[in-house]
C-alpha cells in the first residue's frame, strides 16, 4: 500500500519563470500546453489545405508554409544543441515573432510529411551532420526526400530555401560527392554546398536511406533534321544529293536533271516545254534544276528571300525549347515552376506610422541580377509578399525600392543573407517608417503639453514668490 513519486526534467521553456531559483527541473507552465495545442492545430490546418493537391504541390506547399510562418534565428544558431522540442513548436504557434534554427525548419517539414496521406510512394528522413559553404562550416539539420520510394532520393533543406534561392535547396541533386564524403549542391551564381552526415545520421538511417545520386549531365540540345545542316560542307543531308549515288544505274543519268527529249518536248510544237526552243539530243545547254537542287538553294545562308513552301515545319521539340515554362498560381500563395530553368524570389514590404483610413503610397521596386537591372515586374499576392517569377536560375538578385517622401526604408534579410542591410534578397523584408513632421498630430501633442508642463510650472514659482 506505499506511494511513488515520479519526478521527470522539463525544459526550461516549459518551466514555471517564478520557480526557476528554486525547481525548474521538475515544474512546468501548465498554459504552455496550450501553445502546443495551437501549434498542432496549425500544422493540421496547413495539411488539410493542402488535401486534394499533387504530392509535388503538397510539399512545395509546405515549404512555402513554414518559411512564411517562421525566421532565422541567427543569435541562437551557433549556440543551440539539437533536441529541444520547442523548435517545431515555435514554426506553427502563429507568433511571427518566434524564430527558429535550423532543427525547428527540418522537423516541421518531417511533421507535415508525417500528418500526409500521399496518392505516391513518398518518403521522408531527417538526418544531422555538417554545412560547408567556403570557409564556414556549421552543425545542420535538413530532409531527404523522395517520390519513388527511395529509388530517387533529393535535398530538401529549408533553412537555407528561407535565406536564399529556392529553387537550390529544394528537391534537387549533388554534382558531386559521396555517402563517406559527404555530398555537394550548387546555388546561386558560383556557390557550393557541401553536407557531410554525422554518425548519429548513420546509425540511425540505412546507407540506402542516405545514398544520394549525383545530378545526371545537361543533355545536348536535340538537333531538328529538318534544319541541320553537315557541319563540314554546310549542306542539307536531306536535300543535298550525291551524284555519283543518286543516277540511274541503268543508264547513269540523275533522274531528277536530265530529262527524256522525247517527252519533254511540246506535243503541239515539238519544242521543249519550259524553254520554248526546238532541241536535239544532247545539244540543249539549258537544264532545268531539280526540286530538290531549289529548296537546297532557298535554304542556303546567301539567299535573301525563303519560299514559304521551303520553310522547315516547327517541330514539337523545338517549339518547347523556345516557350517559356508554364507559371501556374493555384489557391496557396506557391507557383510551380520549371526549377532546372527558372527560379523565383520574394520578398514582403511592411509600413508603419500610417493611420488608420491612410493607404501606403506607391512604390517603385528595382530588381537587379548580377548587380545590372532586369527589367521585370513583380506580384503582389494576398498575403504582401511580391514575387518575381520566371527568372533565370544562374543569377544573383536583390530588390531596391526608390526613395518614398516621408517615409525611411531599412532593409532586413534572413538566413545566409542577415547581415545584407543595404538592399532586399530573396524572403527578406523592406520596411518603410513614416517620418513625423512638424505639424503631425503627435509632436504637435507633445508640444502642447511641454507647454502646459512650462506654464504650470512658472506659475508655481511665481505663487512662492508671493507668499
Amino acid at each position: 500500500g506505499g506511494s511513488y513519486t515520479f519526478r521527470f526534467p522539463v525544459m526550461q521553456e516549459y518551466a514555471l519563470s517564478e520557480t526557476v531559483s528554486e525547481d525548474p527541473v521538475y515544474v512546468y507552465d501548465p498554459s504552455h500546453t496550450e501553445l502546443v495545442e495551437t501549434a498542432i492545430l496549425n500544422a493540421a490546418d496547413i495539411v488539410e489545405k493542402y488535401r486534394d493537391a499533387t504530392d509535388e504541390e503538397k510539399l512545395r506547399g509546405y515549404m512555402e508554409a513554414i518559411c512564411n510562418a517562421t525566421d532565422y534565428n541567427s543569435e541562437a544558431a551557433e549556440n543551440q544543441a539539437f533536441g529541444n522540442p520547442w523548435q517545431l513548436i515555435w514554426v506553427f504557434d502563429g507568433d511571427n515573432q518566434t524564430r527558429v534554427v535550423c532543427e525547428g525548419y527540418a522537423k516541421a517539414f518531417q511533421y507535415l510529411c508525417d500528418l500526409t496521406e500521399f496518392s505516391g510512394d513518398v518518403t521522408c528522413i531527417t538526418p544531422t551532420g555538417r554545412l560547408l559553404r567556403g570557409e564556414h562550416e556549421e552543425n545542420h539539420m535538413w530532409n531527404l526526400v523522395s517520390l519513388d520510394g527511395g529509388n530517387t532520393i533529393y535535398l530538401v533543406d529549408i533553412t537555407m530555401a528561407d535565406g536564399g534561392n529556392r529553387t537550390s535547396f529544394y528537391m534537387v541533386q549533388p554534382v558531386s560527392g559521396s555517402l563517406e564524403d559527404g555530398y555537394t549542391f550548387t546555388y546561386g551564381v558560383d556557390g557550393l554546398a557541401t553536407y557531410i552526415y554525422s554518425s548519429t545520421a548513420r546509425n540511425v538511417y540505412t546507407q540506402d536511406q542516405l545514398t544520394l545520386m549525383l545530378k545526371p549531365a545537361e543533355p545536348e540540345p536535340e538537333k531538328d533534321p529538318e534544319t541541320e545542316k553537315d557541319p563540314e560542307t554546310e549542306k542539307d543531308p536531306e536535300t543535298e544529293k550525291d551524284p555519283e549515288t543518286e543516277k540511274d544505274p541503268e543508264t547513269g543519268k540523275d533522274p531528277e536533271t536530265e530529262k527524256d527529249p522525247e517527252t519533254e518536248k511540246d506535243p503541239e510544237t515539238g519544242n521543249d516545254s519550259d524553254t520554248g526552243k526546238a532541241t536535239e539530243t544532247g545539244k540543249n545547254t539549258e537544264t532545268r534544276p531539280s526540286p530538290s537542287a531549289s529548296a537546297s538553294s532557298a535554304a542556303s545562308p546567301s539567299a535573301s528571300v525563303k519560299p514559304a513552301s521551303t520553310a522547315p515545319a516547327a517541330t514539337p521539340s523545338a517549339t518547347a525549347a523556345s516557350r517559356p515554362a508554364d507559371v501556374r498560381r493555384t489557391s496557396a500563395p506557391q507557383v510551380e515552376v520549371d526549377t532546372t530553368t527558372y527560379a523565383e524570389i520574394a520578398f514582403r514590404v511592411v509600413w508603419n506610422g500610417l493611420g488608420e483610413n491612410e493607404t501606403p503610397p506607391d512604390i517603385m521596386l528595382v530588381l537587379y541580377r548580377n548587380g545590372k537591372v532586369y527589367d521585370k515586374k513583380p506580384r503582389l499576392d494576398r498575403y504582401g509578399w511580391y514575387h518575381y517569377y520566371g527568372l533565370p536560375e544562374s543569377g544573383e538578385y536583390c530588390v531596391f525600392q526608390e526613395y518614398v517622401p516621408g517615409f525611411s526604408t531599412t532593409y532586413a534579410n534572413r538566413g545566409i543573407y542577415a547581415s545584407v542591410t543595404d538592399r532586399a534578397m530573396d524572403g527578406g523584408t523592406i520596411t518603410n517608417t513614416k517620418v513625423p513632421r512638424t505639424g503631425d498630430s503627435q509632436p504637435l501633442t507633445l508640444w502642447m503639453l511641454s507647454l502646459l508642463t512650462a506654464s504650470g510650472l512658472l506659475a508655481w514659482i511665481l505663487l512662492r514668490k508671493r507668499t
